[in-house]
């Protein structure tokens, strides 16, 4: 008995101490409180809900505006734009689109494989005339970029010295390059097939990248053997070149801007998102009352509304004009 009193008595789990002199039936304090009555908290059960906190602080965000939706779109297209340049451009992925021209010329290619046929059945006439405008595309990324290597071959035979002719070769060799990035870019190629090609520039800047570090380590030793294993790196390494169409530094930028472009439009993407997911609290919370339950009324109209209907559709209108 000892033991139950110091343990309930000296250690309440109820926050109470008994030894305090008892004050619930205080006539003072209950006089204090029917003059000044404190005014009753309304205490959430849901207070502490993750849910609930998401909300809230999601709803603090301010929304998009309609200025902001278009910028974010210029910004996705404009990485994607950029991307697709850069990818466009590189001499590697030209070699490799031209061959794939070859290959569906031949028919050792499927269309299908490459690019997007859009949302036509198959074998219809509508479907027929579109892989024949397809395949003309590909044979248009063949004509210039077979004007680009003729250019080259004359830039290549002349000499350094007649700087005139060569300041307007080259002219003539970038704008070759540029009507045949073009070419590619209209080729509705499908996403994957786009990767593919960064990937293809990503394997030949490492490839390369290697063979140099190797070349660096064994320029700095001595002996006949060593000399000849650099020898024979430097012509691996120009014969990697010729083969990507471009040096090491020209595909080390050009990676770089692709990489650049696909974290623009990644960003706007991620931004976007979280701007969708903002409307959608601000929307949520018009149907949810203070204590973090929903309003039977909202909720009824929810159930009401039609078939395709956006109940949301007013609140978005609202949230914009403020």
């Amino acid at each position: 008995m000892d033991h139950f009193d110091d343990h309930f008595l000296n250690d309440s789990p109820l926050g109470v101490n008994f030894d305090e002199e008892p004050k619930f039936f205080d006539p003072e304090a209950a006089q204090e409180d029917f003059l000044h009555p404190q005014p009753a908290v309304e205490v959430s059960i849901y207070a502490d809900d993750p849910v609930r906190v998401y909300l809230r602080e999601m709803g603090a965000v301010p929304l998009l505006t309609r200025e902001g939706e278009v910028d974010l779109a210029r910004r996705m297209e404009r990485g994607k734009l950029r991307t697709k340049k850069a990818i466009s451009r590189s001499a590697l992925v030209q070699l490799v689109v031209v061959e794939l021209a070859k290959q569906l010329k031949k028919g050792t290619e499927e269309i299908d494989n490459l690019v997007d046929l859009g949302d036509r059945e198959e074998s219809t006439l509508a479907d027929t005339k579109r892989r024949g405008e397809l395949k003309q595309l590909f044979a248009d990324v063949v004509v210039p970029h077979k004007k680009q290597q003729e250019i080259e071959e004359k830039l290549e035979a002349t000499a350094l010295s007649n700087k005139r002719v060569r300041r307007r070769l080259c002219s003539k060799l970038n704008r070759a390059k540029v009507e045949t990035s073009q070419a590619i870019r209209r080729v509705p190629f499908l996403l994957p097939k786009w990767k593919e090609f960064s990937k293809e520039i990503e394997r030949a800047v490492e490839e390369l990248t290697h063979l140099e570090r190797e070349l660096h380590k064994i320029e700095t030793r001595a002996g006949v053997n060593a000399q000849n294993r650099a020898r024979e790196l430097k012509r691996e390494i120009r014969k990697r070149e010729a083969t990507a169409g471009a040096p090491l530094a020209d595909l080390k930028h050009t990676l770089n801007v692709i990489r650049h472009g696909e974290q623009e439009a990644e960003r706007a993407k991620k931004d976007l998102v979280e701007a969708n997911l903002r409307l959608v609290v601000s929307v949520a919370k018009k149907y949810v009352n203070p204590s973090g339950r929903f309003r039977g009324k909202e909720v009824r109209e929810l159930r009401l509304a039609p078939a395709g209907s956006d109940p949301g559709r007013q609140h978005r209108a609202d949230a914009r004009g403020r």
